[in-house]
């Protein structure tokens, strides 16, 4: 009796599991699987944040995606953000330091995870770099700039001064852990702007009509691949690539890939800080 109450309970429950999927880590800093990057200006942020890792420790990823629904079927993007941190043990085992920014570019959503090692006071930091530095940028269509600033203002807002001695979150401090805080409501007027016009959507279905050169087709497919890859003391060379499917045409464009130096640490886990926007 007792194992076939078990194996009903099993099947009563089964359908509630949260599935989730994890896409393979391609860098320590900016994994652009959205697209939404020119080749320039990754390599450009993805030096930034090594120099960042490099000069005060702390490892701050960037992920861009479409879709959430690509990867889980019943999570909010926080606890998808808080998976995906501990899935790619980003940061040291004792304590990660280490920073994810997510971005859903369709959703027109994302999230900034906290490693263990912040504690709440935090939270409200992580939620006015959201609203006052990177969802008006991403309000007015403007990715790169939205990602790149982010990058610079958690830097100098969250980890120089968490890994400077004797250093302290501002004064305004409060556990808005998965909310938006002051700062989204300071940047209401950039939020309401994309969601009249959805610059995210708009730019998504632009690329996706864009024609294949040869033979006019849609719907072509874009990859990069890594030719050489960068190390400590050289740049890396990759090509980003895009295919038609109809007539196999393939159009290729070379770019660098920023020297690897520091390495980062691994099995890190997200603490339970972080702050969520929209825009």
């Amino acid at each position: 009796m007792h194992r076939l109450l078990a194996l009903l309970a099993a099947l009563l429950f089964a359908p509630m599991a949260v599935a989730q999927t994890f896409p393979d880590q391609r860098g320590p800093h900016v994994n652009d699987y959205a697209d939404i990057l020119s080749d320039e200006a990754e390599a450009r942020i993805a030096a930034e944040l090594d120099a960042t890792l490099r000069d005060h420790g702390a490892q701050v990823t960037i992920v861009t995606l479409t879709e959430l629904r690509f990867y889980t079927n019943d999570l909010a993007i926080a606890d998808y953000a808080r998976g995906l941190f501990d899935d790619w043990q980003l940061g040291q085992a004792d304590g990660s330091t280490a920073i994810l920014l997510l971005i859903l570019r369709d959703d027109q959503e994302m999230h900034i995870r906290l490693g263990e090692a912040y504690d709440s006071d935090w939270n409200m930091t992580a939620a006015r770099v959201v609203g006052e530095v990177i969802t008006p940028r991403f309000a007015e269509g403007d990715f790169e700039a939205g990602i790149n600033d982010g990058s610079i203002a958690i830097r100098d807002r969250i980890v120089i001064p968490f890994t400077t001695p004797d250093s302290a979150p501002p004064a305004d401090a409060a556990d808005t852990e998965g909310g938006i805080g002051i700062g989204p409501v300071l940047g209401g007027l950039g939020v309401i702007i994309a969601a009249l016009f959805g610059w995210g959507r708009y730019r998504a279905a632009k690329r996706a009509s864009e024609p294949c050169p040869a033979c006019g087709a849609t719907g072509l497919q874009r990859d990069r691949v890594v030719v050489e890859p960068a190390t400590d003391t050289t740049e890396g060379r990759g090509e980003a690539r895009v295919t038609c499917p109809a007539c196999g045409h393939v159009t290729v464009r070379s770019y660098a890939i920023a020297k690897t130096g520091a390495t980062p640490a691994t099995g890190g886990k997200a603490g339970n800080g972080g702050a969520t926007g929209k825009w």
